[in-house]
């Protein structure tokens, strides 16, 4: 498998060149993710995000709930070509007038083996269907969980410890196991724990979205 190429800048966000995934990780340089979170209303007016499972076999943060569909921009692409990413991951094909911008989250994270740091591209997708009817792509999503808007305020801000969710789990082609199930889900159960301020962020936002607020930005 050949190498993935993305474009590196500078903290300024100017373009100084193009390396490999792996090398813009290992030297920390900034780089450009799309980052698409699919907002949903269920028929009872339940307003929720869509959280991915990623997969056991993940690099980084394996088993943890995380944004719906994300991906590195490769080199010579724009932020909305990101869109790949939502076809690949959850087989949902979508053009650019069905997304909200919510502006670029810049991220700086760390551990043993590599330092990230990001100008992530933030959009909401509405998408009202059933989690079982997505198709994902196994070797990066194993399951979806639906988190409603309100439980995942409380959840972040610590009012309180724990939240019920509906999810799916997914088999090794892809399809769905079930047609949803019940889970308690704790902040541990995401990406980055309590360390991972953007989801609240993200929940405010889907609740002004869903207000028909239109200034949003994260």
């Amino acid at each position: 498998m050949k190498p993935e190429i993305i474009d590196i800048f500078n903290e300024r966000m100017n373009y100084i060149g193009s390396v490999t995934r792996k090398e813009a990780h290992q030297n920390g340089l900034w780089h450009k993710v799309f980052h698409c979170w699919i907002v949903s209303k269920d028929e009872d007016g339940t307003e929720n995000v869509i959280f991915q499972l990623r997969s056991k076999q993940k690099e980084s943060v394996p088993n943890s709930l995380d944004i719906s569909a994300a991906g590195h921009l490769h080199k010579g692409e724009n932020p909305v070509q990101g869109l790949r990413e939502l076809k690949e991951e959850l087989a949902v094909e979508v053009t650019e007038n069905k997304l909200k911008f919510l502006g670029i989250h810049v991220e700086v994270w760390c551990d043993e083996k590599s330092v990230n740091r990001e100008f992530d591209y933030v959009y909401f997708l509405r998408e009202d269907k059933n989690l079982s009817d997505y198709t994902v792509q196994p070797s990066e999503v194993i399951g979806l969980t639906k988190i409603k808007i309100n439980d995942g305020i409380k959840l972040f801000t610590k009012e309180v410890s724990e939240i019920d969710a509906l999810s799916v789990h997914f088999d090794e082609n892809g399809k769905p196991n079930d047609t949803g199930f019940n889970q308690k889900l704790n902040i541990s159960s995401f990406a980055g724990g309590e360390r991972n301020n953007y989801f609240i962020k993200i929940f405010i936002l889907a609740k002004q979205y869903f207000e028909g607020k239109s200034l949003l930005y994260i």
